[in-house]
């Protein structure tokens, strides 16, 4: 799978961030064209990379102000348009956004997983949702902030802190999405709790969507899990 990141490339051609320009869109009322934008992107890479043997999936940001009856039926034609199944795309809400999800976007997720579409909360931990973003967004996977896998490094109390994530995670039926996985060690001590997916540079950098598919990504010999394991192993 693949994560879409979005730049933008100011007149001096230097990558400008989103924390700086999404606001913005927001702000001038342009964030549901935007976020149209990189899905229709999104779709075609997507199209692109499961000809040439890529990622199987992409995942695109999905701000709550979007989330209008108007969604699955743009979402359905994209998908469509370019012939690719629902789980072929996930829709990532970030945990400090599902506090303000309502009923009506609520209901929207849940109609974009029926249509087979998957869903994350993005960045768990870092805000102030907790369990009431289990309770009140239907989701699919959880992604763990990197924070709390660079603190794993740190000690006991903090590897039991991730562990009692995941175990919270599995127990609402959805999988785990470590993510800034930079090095074998982090890695291993997650493949040993039963983490799912793994997400950081010691995976793979990010690269161009045109590079995608010709660019290697695989984790070293050291953090490759055993061939009768990989069911509870990050990848």
């Amino acid at each position: 799978g693949a994560e879409t990141l979005v730049r933008l490339r100011g007149s001096d051609h230097v990558l400008v961030p989103p924390l700086l320009f999404v606001p913005l869109a927001a702000e001038l009322g342009l964030l549901g064209q935007l976020t149209e934008q990189v899905i229709h992107q999104a779709c075609a890479a997507a199209a692109c990379w499961r000809a040439t043997g890529g990622p199987r999936w992409v995942s695109v940001n999905a701000p709550p102000s979007w989330l209008t009856p108007h969604a699955p039926d743009y979402l359905t034609d994209r998908l469509a348009a370019y012939d690719l199944p629902g789980a072929a795309l996930t829709l990532e809400v970030t945990e400090d956004e599902s506090m303000n999800i309502d009923a009506t976007q609520a209901a929207v997720l849940s109609d974009l997983r029926g249509a087979g579409l998957l869903v994350a909360i993005d960045d768990f931990g870092t805000g102030y949702a907790g369990l009431g973003s289990f309770r009140s967004l239907p989701a699919d996977l959880v992604k763990i902030d990197q924070s709390f896998v660079a603190a794993m490094l740190d000690g006991d109390d903090d590897t039991a802190l991730v562990r009692s994530i995941l175990d919270l995670v599995h127990r609402f039926g959805k999988k785990a999405i470590a993510e800034g996985i930079e090095t074998p060690e982090p890695y291993a001590t997650l493949a040993a709790m039963g983490c799912d997916y793994a997400q950081g540079y010691l995976v793979g950098r990010p690269v161009p969507a045109g590079q995608m598919a010709t660019t290697p990504f695989c984790l070293p010999s050291s953090a490759n899990p055993r061939e009768d394991d990989r069911s509870g192993s990050p990848r």
